[in-house]
């Protein structure tokens, strides 16, 4: 059966992003690192800083481009929210945008500054992302990378599948950190027919923004 995706815990629709994952993270490496995995088919590897910067017009043409409208967003400005269970930690924003499809979801999250901004990146990897990429509990086939720094250009890449003894999940994610602006695309299917419309979907978007596909 499909995991269903962590339970977005906020002050405002960040509730809705938690539910959508089960992903798990926890790793901390200093200085830029890419993580190639035993059991992937391939390793990806990404050079953030050669990216160009995306603004929030960026990304409604870039969601344009798979026929979603502005108007089909959710769009927050100078808030303030915390992520999981821990309500001790807030994240301040200037502005965030959500948008869902059928088969996926994609954000874009401008925080006060980039220390905030890295701050939410390493709560999406320290939680979301450690069994896939430590491979410590089940197997993750095809491919994956990964670059946590002290700098504020990071990556988290998924293209494959993740399987442990009672779970199943698909996985087109793409979690980029640049500046103190954070990039997330992922796939969020519950028909197993529509993976690969949601992958390609994914593709189309990341295209139009000129970012590498997972």
């Amino acid at each position: 059966s499909f995991v269903a995706f962590i339970v977005k815990t906020a002050t405002f629709i960040w509730e809705d992003l938690i539910m959508k994952f089960t992903k798990v993270t926890s790793l901390v490496l200093i200085g830029a690192t890419v993580l190639a995995m035993t059991g992937c088919n391939k390793n990806v590897s990404i050079d953030v800083g050669a990216l160009d910067d995306i603004d929030d017009g960026n990304f409604y043409d870039a969601l344009e481009s798979i026929d979603v409208s502005k108007d089909d967003c959710t769009v927050m400005e100078d808030n303030s929210f915390t992520m999981g269970d821990d309500d001790s930690v807030y994240y301040d924003v200037d502005l965030s945008i959500d948008a869902y499809t059928d088969n996926c979801y994609y954000s874009y999250v401008k925080c006060v500054d980039e220390d905030t901004a890295h701050d939410l990146f390493d709560y999406y990897y320290d939680n979301l992302y450690h069994d896939i990429l430590e491979n410590t509990n089940g197997k993750f086939s095809a491919a994956k990378g990964s670059s946590i720094s002290s700098d504020s250009d990071c990556y988290i890449a998924l293209d494959g599948e993740f399987e442990d003894d009672d779970s199943y999940s698909v996985y087109h994610d793409l979690v980029i950190l640049k500046g103190d602006v954070l990039l997330i695309a992922y796939i969020d299917v519950d028909d197993e027919d529509q993976v690969d419309n949601g992958k390609a979907e994914i593709d189309t978007f990341l295209d139009a923004l000129g970012y590498p596909k997972p």
